[in-house]
């Protein structure tokens, strides 16, 4: 799709012979600064008393809920000895999730008694794939780069969290985010019973969970139970980067709590208690590199998606904290930054410079029309960061520096930074990348890519890693390649 604007010729003519004078117009109908002007104090003034509803709607319906509670679980929450009553929390050399859930288990029942939606859905074979069972997968060329035998999934959502009571800093709209949640349909899927390995979901800058509809609903059906949250108002309002990471804790404490199988529910016994993934793109990457440094107990796979270091409001630098995690992470690094409209240049990883353009056009080619998005600077180190400054961010370059020894990086050549995107899917303010390739190819091979990296890095399994090291050198160079970065480590 040309991304260039059409030009806009605003019709008339002049007044006629004789005629009345106009009218005088409003003000804000005046010249178009003045518009531009009433049309931004508009939206201020809308996002604002958007906000203080969300705000006011959220303290009723916590107030609802707080009185529906029944009696007896209340107590039984509360009750000494009880988790909600001050039992600790698992420590990580005994394998479990540290994150505490005591004081969340009275929480559990508030959750229980929300109109949850869960809707099942059925993902039906493609034509020529077989369905990949105990068994079948063997002598199959690379088994993840198909969905797993959990075809029947369910996936919840409208999971209201209130964070104010967490202590998280938030405010106003901040405080109220909707989880979703995604597993196998409980009893459909004998390959993977439960309970299932927990991936953290992290969406990208102005992004809500609907954008990364393949990659749930892949991981999900090889049996993890993927959570992830819609962003408040729709999506319309950005949390700071501080704010955002806040929401992890409160987030595992519901998983936690909800997971609790003393009380019963829908939840009850559907996680795993061992260490998580966490998965992010963009400035997800970026809070889903903090989280692993901050957190390098609880995650035992990070999986950084064309990771950018700006996090939003924040002078926090993302890639210092993967310094602190010893382990291996994936990461993906889309490789067209910017495209000739023309179509006279090949696709460039990097924004090119007037002298580059002359030495195109002195060898015949017509005079390049970029289209950028340039989020890598393409050089190592720790720039200096200030809030919102969108200069100072680094993308994958900058990530690879600090990733530990052994992580995978895997470079797509013909993708864009919104190609892991669902197909349609309109963010960062309509800003559109440019790519060389459709989405659902690079949809499909790094989805493929990093459930692999999650069977060896959650489950254990040895033959993973060098089976997507193998399908990735089978795949044309130009499109993907794979390397580590230093020696292999085991897996633990």
């Amino acid at each position: 799709m040309d991304p260039k604007a059409q030009p806009f010729v605003i019709g008339g003519g002049g007044q006629a012979a004789g005629a009345a004078p106009a009218p005088e117009r409003p003000w804000c109908l005046g010249r178009s600064g003045r518009r531009r002007l009433c049309i931004g104090a508009a939206l201020v003034l809308a996002l604002a008393t958007g906000a203080i509803l969300a705000g006011v709607l959220t303290k009723v319906v916590a107030d609802r809920q707080q009185s529906e509670v029944p009696a007896e679980a209340a107590q039984a929450a509360a009750a000494p000895g009880s988790p909600a009553g001050g039992a600790a929390a698992t420590s990580p050399s005994e394998g479990g999730n540290s994150t505490e859930a005591g004081a969340e288990n009275k929480e559990a029942f508030l959750y229980e008694n929300q109109q949850v939606q869960e809707d099942s859905i059925y993902l039906p074979l493609s034509g020529g794939e077989l369905l990949v069972g105990a068994q079948s997968g063997q002598g199959m060329p690379f088994v993840w780069a198909y969905p797993g035998p959990c075809r029947s999934l369910r996936q919840y959502s409208n999971i209201s969290l209130d964070l104010s009571a967490a202590s998280t800093g938030c405010r106003g709209a901040q405080c109220a985010i909707n989880l979703r949640v995604s597993t196998p349909l409980p009893g459909t899927c004998t390959e993977c019973p439960g309970p299932y390995p927990t991936v953290y979901l992290i969406p990208g800058f102005s992004c809500q969970p609907q954008y990364y509809k393949t990659w749930i609903e892949r991981l999900a059906s090889w049996g993890y139970a993927v959570i992830t949250y819609d962003r408040p108002l729709g999506g319309l309002f950005q949390p700071t980067a501080e704010t955002e990471l806040s929401y992890f804790e409160a987030i595992m404490g519901w998983r936690n709590a909800a997971n609790n199988t003393q009380y019963g529910g829908r939840w009850a016994g559907m996680f795993s208690n061992a260490p998580i993934g966490v998965a992010g793109h963009s400035m997800g990457g970026g809070l889903a590199s903090i989280q692993a440094g901050v957190h390098p107990h609880e995650i035992a796979a990070a999986v950084l998606i064309d990771p950018v270091d700006f996090t939003s409001q924040s002078r926090l630098v993302a890639r210092r904290f993967l310094a602190r995690y010893i382990k291996p992470v994936l990461l993906f690094h889309a490789a067209v930054h910017c495209m000739d409209r023309n179509r006279c240049v090949p696709p460039q990883d990097h924004r090119p410079s007037a002298a580059e353009d002359a030495a195109w056009m002195a060898a015949g080619a017509c005079r390049p029309d970029w289209w950028c998005c340039d989020w890598d600077d393409g050089k190592p180190g720790l720039e200096s960061k200030t809030a919102l400054d969108l200069d100072a961010t680094d993308g994958p370059t900058g990530f690879l520096e600090f990733a530990p020894a052994g992580s995978w990086l895997a470079r797509f050549g013909l993708a864009g930074h919104t190609s892991f995107l669902e197909p349609g899917s309109i963010v960062f303010g309509g800003i559109e990348c440019p790519a060389a390739l459709d989405n659902s190819y690079i949809i499909a091979d790094s989805v493929a890519l990093a459930t692999a990296f999650y069977e060896s890095r959650l489950r254990g399994d040895r033959s993973a890693e060098d089976l997507a090291f193998a399908w990735a050198a089978s795949r044309p160079a130009a499109h993907l390649t794979m390397e580590h970065k230093g020696a292999a480590v085991a897996v633990a």
